[in-house]
């Protein structure tokens, strides 16, 4: 039995020992995992700095970049500013006429040679000259800013309450926008309140604002307006429709779209009225 007891005793004690060198094995292995963790996640993090190192690096070279080509442009901005100088409106009004038609004309030879055009071609070179007389007719209209001075010379006394319309004036005017020609019809009626204007000076006064730099809406009203403030009337209709080149040419090139706008005022904003001045301006008119 002691014998058996010796036996017994050594068996625990050899397990015993076996689970310790397993325990201190387990121990082993998990301090390295642990290393292994901790080293790479020491990795991991040089990695991030190092890649924000580079991100920040880019981000300041592409910033140094951006503002070397702004300063580069600026100076050729600069540059051509300097040597082509753009005049102010009081520079120009003391250039007596032919020095403006030259300026106008060197301005037109640039334009033709920056669009890749040789101006010393036969048939350039009486074209800087064409298109200076060209816009003093197309823009006549700024030369008279005040419409009493197309109206009043001509307001007389009438005691006719009834409408007056005349309708399809022809109109050409330029696009502020992009310098391209409008074409169109305007439609113009008023109430009289005890004065009548010569039906020939509304188609002057509707001249006088379409020769200019204009948009369609901006047109409409001034034309309103006008016979508002020089005839007093008890009311005032205009309607304008209008082809855009600059729809048809470029842009979205869509072929004849008509632009229609409106301006009522006075006895006009009534239905009846204003359904009586659009019958009269869509009836087919009768050949005279």
């Amino acid at each position: 039995m002691s014998k058996q007891a010796f036996s017994l005793n050594e068996i625990n004690n050899e397990n015993n020992n076996y689970e310790q060198e397993q325990q201190l094995a387990f121990k082993q292995v998990d301090s390295q995992k642990d290393g292994n963790i901790a080293t790479a996640t020491t990795q991991n993090n040089n990695n991030i700095n190092n890649n924000n190192k580079i991100e920040n690096t880019n981000v300041t070279n592409n910033k140094t970049n951006a503002n070397e080509e702004e300063e580069e442009e600026n100076e050729e901005e600069n540059l051509i500013n300097n040597n082509f100088p753009v005049l102010s409106k009081n520079q120009v009004e003391q250039l007596n006429n032919l020095q403006k038609q030259l300026l106008f004309e060197n301005c037109i030879k640039n334009m033709l040679t920056l669009i890749g055009e040789d101006i010393n071609r036969e048939g350039l070179l009486q074209t800087p000259t064409r298109v200076f007389k060209s816009y003093n007719k197309l823009c006549a209209g700024m030369k008279v800013n005040d419409p009493k001075e197309v109206l009043n010379e001509a307001l007389f006394s009438s005691d006719n309450s009834q409408m007056v319309v005349v309708r399809d004036i022809e109109i050409y005017s330029l696009c502020e926008h992009h310098l391209l020609p409008v074409i169109g019809r305007a439609h113009v009626a008023y109430i009289p309140n005890g004065k009548v204007v010569g039906l020939s000076k509304i188609p002057r006064m509707v001249e006088m604002y379409a020769r200019r730099l204009q948009i369609q809406e901006r047109l409409t009203e001034q034309i309103a307006q006008a016979i508002i403030d020089t005839i007093q009337p008890e009311g005032v209709g205009v309607v304008i429709e209008a082809r855009h080149m600059c729809m048809e040419m470029r842009g979205v090139e869509k072929s004849s779209p008509t632009t229609i706008t409106s301006s009522l005022k006075g006895q006009f904003l009534k239905k009846e009225t204003r359904k009586e001045f659009f019958d009269i301006i869509n009836r087919t008119p009768n050949r005279l």
